[in-house]
């Protein structure tokens, strides 16, 4: 499953109370279709934009966790004995700490935070290979992984599906693509939804309204029931107002980190991401992008590549 939605909105502490909920096998709430209680199990966390002693653990004692089946990975040793940051490519560390707690979920928060630093996240190709020892592992011991993305810089395309920010594989990879945004006709803006972008393995389930509460001064989930909001309308929220100019230059950025590519390909790899080729010569112009062409005629070939690193982009 992806997780996806912009910063703040709640999605690590779904995500949480979820994992609390398993690690006691207590019911999920009544609007979840799927939550009769059960069999306890453990979760492996792998966080980086939140303090595992000053937010992670305060949450999920919040939601009644028992933290005995709860792991967090900070770190791997590397082959000098060193600490390293751990990266899905250390699928024995993984396992390791799944065994450990008898795990049945694994949460990935963010998923670009965990990948290795030599992926880039706009390559289709790139990420799928990134994601595919993660999804051999979890089929092996059967549990369901989850990854946080955050949205694309921006929604001008408006089908959630090309929503996430970098290549569409992530999309791709799920059964499960889920996103949280504000609810557009709450005044007050507290309220959140949860909404199902794509389902491939069942039907679509309604969309469910939450908000956070404070319990100890941390956010503990609430909910509040079905909602009328689907993945697209959550899109049109105020917070949603970026530039697709600004996607499509860090999509460029992205592909032509590794040297100059061909037009034609960079924009068959924009397409399915929602970046027209007008968009994407228009992005070319701001961040001052080289074109080069080479031979004359219809066999010729045309190449984009990113300017000197002291060359400045127009405003």
């Amino acid at each position: 499953t992806m997780v996806e939605g912009d910063p703040g909105v709640g999605k690590s502490t779904i995500l949480l109370d979820i994992a609390a909920r398993l690690s006691t096998g207590r019911v999920m709430p009544p609007q979840f279709e799927a939550g009769g209680g059960g069999s306890a199990f453990g979760t492996v966390i792998l966080t980086a934009e939140d303090a595992l002693g000053a937010t992670v653990r305060p949450r999920l004692e919040a939601a009644g966790a028992d933290l005995g089946r709860i792991r967090a990975r900070e770190f791997v040793l590397d082959d000098r004995n060193a600490r390293a940051r751990p990266t899905l490519d250390d699928i024995e560390w993984i396992r390791a700490d799944m065994r450990r707690v008898d795990a049945g979920l694994l949460i990935v928060d963010p998923m670009v935070a965990f990948l290795d630093l030599g992926v880039n996240i706009y390559n289709d190709q790139q990420v799928r290979q990134a994601l595919w020892p993660l999804v051999e592992l979890v089929e092996e011991m059967g549990v369901a992984a989850v990854l946080v993305r955050h949205l694309a810089k921006s929604r001008g395309h408006g089908n959630p599906l090309y929503a996430g920010g970098g290549s569409i594989a992530g999309t791709g990879a799920a059964r499960s693509v889920l996103l949280v945004g504000k609810d557009p006709d709450d005044e007050t803006g507290e309220r959140r939804v949860i909404a199902t972008t794509k389902l491939n393995i069942g039907r679509i389930p309604k969309s469910l309204a939450f908000h956070l509460d404070d319990a100890e001064s941390v956010g503990r989930i609430a909910w509040e029931g079905e909602s009328k909001h689907t993945a697209a309308s959550l899109l049109q929220t105020p917070d949603a107002e970026r530039t697709a100019t600004q996607d499509a230059m860090d999509f460029l950025n992205g592909e032509l980190s590794g040297g100059r590519r061909l037009v034609t390909e960079l924009l068959q790899a924009g397409a399915p991401v929602g970046l027209s080729a007008k968009l994407l010569r228009s992005a070319r112009e701001r961040l001052g992008v080289l074109n080069r062409r080479e031979g004359f005629g219809p066999g010729s070939k045309v190449w984009w590549e990113l300017p000197a690193i002291d060359a400045q982009p127009r405003a």
